[in-house]
């Protein structure tokens, strides 16, 4: 069954258990909500500043159980979106890492998400805007190998949290 479809290139598509949704995340700058026993699946299109590049959907840790959704677009542009009210980003960042945005995935704990670039680093972000918590944040060299003459950099394609233990496992272009 065809859902619907976008203006432009469909970059990611990602299911949302706690919101009972699907969403899709184009190049079009835009993202879309399905609920997929709707007759009209489209519950909604929302504007973004820039192309989807990727995007991970969860549920926060603490008292709030609101689905989260964090979309990494282009020009390092990374939005933290409340699925029940998508319209408006909870937080708008920039990314800390100095490339483009290739993957995203969300904390089991929910308390964050780790964000992955084409320049073979990740970053590990927190939800909480608290000083004391953003002293956490970090970023490292991931997938990097010796090469004749300098430096191999791959970009990291996958990132997955072990759902019980919060660790996690980065794939990229290096095999």
């Amino acid at each position: 069954r065809t859902l619907g479809s976008h203006e432009g290139g469909v970059r990611c598509v990602r299911h949302c258990a706690s919101a009972n949704a699907v969403v899709s995340g184009s190049w079009d700058r835009s993202l879309k909500l399905w609920d997929v026993r709707a007759a009209a699946p489209c519950v909604g299109t929302y504007a973004q500043p820039e192309k989807v590049l990727a995007m991970c959907a969860g549920t926060p840790a603490g008292g709030e159980r609101a689905p989260l959704l964090v979309v990494g677009m282009c020009g390092r542009h990374v939005h933290v979106i409340d699925l029940r009210k998508p319209e408006e980003a909870l937080q708008k960042r920039e990314s800390s890492l100095k490339c483009q945005t290739r993957c995203v995935a969300q904390m089991p704990s929910g308390e964050g998400y780790a964000l992955g670039s084409i320049e073979g680093r990740v970053a590990i972000e927190y939800f909480d805007p608290d000083e004391k918590t953003q002293e956490k944040k970090y970023a490292f060299k991931a997938h990097r190998a010796a090469v004749e003459g300098g430096d191999g950099v791959y970009p990291v394609n996958a990132i997955a949290f072990h759902p019980r233990h919060g660790t996690f496992a980065t794939g990229g272009c290096d095999g």
